[in-house]
């Protein structure tokens, strides 16, 4: 599989994940909780595709989500950025295709990105509710967790993580060797 071809798998991931998010999220709200497709899709790339892919699926999906909801433009984009990035890092010695892990690391990485937005949101309050954060943290970061649990054994047609690995040298030894380099 060719580098440009998993960017494009993940790119297609990414704009379905959003679409989803603008449309159904509100539709498949459990109680006062509703899943986070887009935190979703960063989280699974994070798992099949390791941190490098997650981290620039998180800055995009983030960035897109920034300008989508018009306030506080990056806020999304570093967030689900570092967390994906993290995440995929972490995530790299457990099976790919594990229910278990990507519910407990997309719970995890729900709830501290909404608590990195919370943060930031406190500051530019200069108050902040604890009790009201956890109970939105906490329902949230189960239903989107649920959400990954139950896509993470699907072919995504995202390249595993040994592949998108040996993709990346692949493109380095290509750029070292080039001597075309820009």
């Amino acid at each position: 599989m060719t580098p440009r071809r998993g960017w494009g798998r993940l790119l297609v991931l990414a704009a379905v994940a959003f679409v989803l998010q603008a449309t159904l999220a509100e539709a498949v709200r459990v109680g006062t909780a509703w899943p986070d497709f887009c935190l979703a899709a960063v989280m699974l790339a994070a798992l099949r595709s390791g941190g490098r892919a997650a981290g620039a699926c998180g800055l995009g999906l983030g960035l897109a989500v920034d300008l989508f909801a018009g306030r506080w433009l990056g806020l999304h984009a570093a967030v689900w950025g570092a967390v994906g990035y993290a995440f995929g890092r972490l995530a790299a010695p457990f099976d790919e295709r594990s229910r278990v892990v990507a519910f407990l690391g997309t719970g995890l990485g729900a709830a501290v990105a909404w608590l990195l937005e919370a943060a930031f949101v406190a500051v530019e309050a200069r108050s902040v509710d604890v009790y009201a954060v956890l109970a939105q943290l906490l329902p949230h970061a189960a239903v989107t967790a649920a959400l990954a649990a139950l896509a993470a054994p699907w072919d995504l047609g995202l390249p595993p993580r040994a592949q998108a690995e040996a993709d990346r040298m692949a493109t380095i030894r290509l750029w070292l060797g080039s001597p075309h380099r820009g």
